[in-house]
Order: structure tokens, then sequence, then C-alpha cells
């Protein structure tokens, strides 16, 4: 029954990205109102299988990579449809990314599968809160690499004329840029959470407020690059290209910090990693 509901979820996502692509590509600029449906459906499956796994697993989770990636997928789809309710419009031009972006993760999460490794009991309420955070700010930051692509599409696409296409559903590159920064701000404060809550429950079972491995140094690395963003958009005005790169950084290293630690040492060298 678990598979036939993932593949479910995975149908749901794939045909809400294939709506909303259809739609563009017949020049339709209203939103999609039946790839929402679609979407929420599949995200709905999503809770039922991770409460369900953890009720059977009575307070166990598995932090192994592809139950990791299933969780994000579901917060990035979490945060679409709360977008997509928000503002359909700018929804639906984040949409010809993300969703296919979730259909490829979830894609991976089921052939990557669980071997068992890394479970853990998440009765701990600062284990859960410090999952919840990352898993949060890895959503919004998802969110924000996505509209700085966008962003850089866009610009290049003025600076060439070319009007045509995704062009006449985008918002204005003011806009963009506005919710770029809204959601690295958003992920920035989720993060800063994220990596306090993570320092008390290190000192809650080792006694010790630093762990000095891969995944925190990586992690560090994206708070200070978005943190330098921020600071550098409020003193002096940085956007555009710089914002964009600066953006895809950060979102670099905080893959690397999560899932890219993860699949080193689960797949190369064969041990978990929480």
């Amino acid at each position: 029954m678990p598979d036939l509901l993932y593949w479910l979820v995975v149908v749901g996502y794939s045909m809400a990205a294939f709506l909303v692509v259809r739609n563009h590509l017949r020049g339709i600029k209203e939103a999609c109102l039946s790839s929402w449906w679609w979407g929420t459906t599949a995200w709905f499956v999503q809770c039922y299988l991770v409460v369900g796994a953890l009720v059977a697993g009575h307070g166990l989770f598995s932090t192994g990579l592809g139950p990791s990636l299933f969780s994000i997928s579901l917060v990035l789809g979490g945060f679409y449809l709360i977008g997509w309710r928000i503002n359909r419009n700018e929804a639906r031009a984040v949409g010809l990314v993300l969703l296919p972006m979730l259909v490829v993760v979830l894609l991976i999460s089921k052939l990557l599968g669980d071997d068992g490794a890394g479970v853990r009991d998440i009765g701990d309420p600062l284990l859960v809160l410090h999952l919840a955070l990352s898993l949060s700010a890895y959503g919004l930051f998802s969110i924000a690499v996505v509209l700085a692509l966008l962003d850089a599409w866009q610009e290049h696409a003025l600076k060439k004329k070319q009007f045509n296409g995704l062009f006449r559903v985008l918002p204005s590159l003011d806009k963009l840029e506005q919710d770029l920064f809204y959601m690295v701000a958003g992920g920035m404060g989720l993060l800063t959470l994220s990596i306090l809550s993570g320092m008390a429950y290190t000192y809650q079972q080792l006694d010790q407020w630093f762990i000095f491995n891969h995944k925190v140094v990586f992690t560090w690395i994206t708070w200070l690059v978005f943190g330098v963003l921020l600071v550098g958009h409020r003193a002096y005005g940085w956007r555009g290209r710089r914002a964009v790169r600066m953006t895809v950084w950060g979102y670099l290293f905080l893959v690397l910090a999560y899932v890219g630690v993860k699949f080193v040492a689960e797949y190369v060298l064969n041990r978990s990693v929480s």
C-alpha cells in the first residue's frame, strides 16, 4: 500500500507540472485550478505517508538520504500550495520550475530508498524543532533559488528584447527581486533558529555546543553567504546579477551541507549521518 501511495504522490505532482507547462505553452495566462488540486492531493497523501511512518515506528524517523529528500519535497510542496493561494500568477511562474523539480526529487528519493540506516527517535522536542526548522529553511531557500533563476532569465530577455514565451507570465523584475529577498530573509531567520536549536541539542546530548564536521562548516558558510547578501542589499542596494549569483552559491553550499554530506556518508563511506 505505501508503494501505491508513493506513486500516487508522484503522479499528482507530475499532473500538476504537466498542466502548468501545458497552459504556458498554449499561452493561457490564467492560473490552472486543476493543477492546484492535483498538487494538493499529492501533498496530503505525502502527509499521510509521513504520519503513518511515524505512528508505525512509534516516534522513530529515518534520517537517511532517501527519506530526507521525501521530507524536503513535502515542505517544498506545502510552500508552493500556500504561495498559490496568496498569489496565483506568481506561483504559476514559479511552478514551471518548482513542480518538475519536485517530481525529480521524489523519483531520486524512491531510487535511493531507505536501508534503515540513520533511524532515530524524534521524541525529543529539541530534535523535532531542529528538523522542522532545517526543512523549512531548505524549502524557502529552494524557492529563492528558483526566483533567482527566473530573475536572471527575465533580465536576459529584457536585454535581448525577447518579450514572448515565459516572459509574458512572469511578474515584473522588481517584484521578482522583492520576492527573492523575502524568501532569503525568511530562510535566513529559519536557518539561524535551526543552527541555534542544533547547538542546544548537541549540548543536551554531548555536553558541548559545537561539533566541527563537514555539515556544520557548509551550514555556516551558507549562513554567511546569505547574511552578507542581505546586509549588502540593505546597506548598498545589491540586486540583479550579484543577488542571483550569491543566492545560487548560498544554495549550493546548503545542498552540500545537507544532501551532499549525506550522499558521501551513506553511499561513499557507508555510514549514516544525522
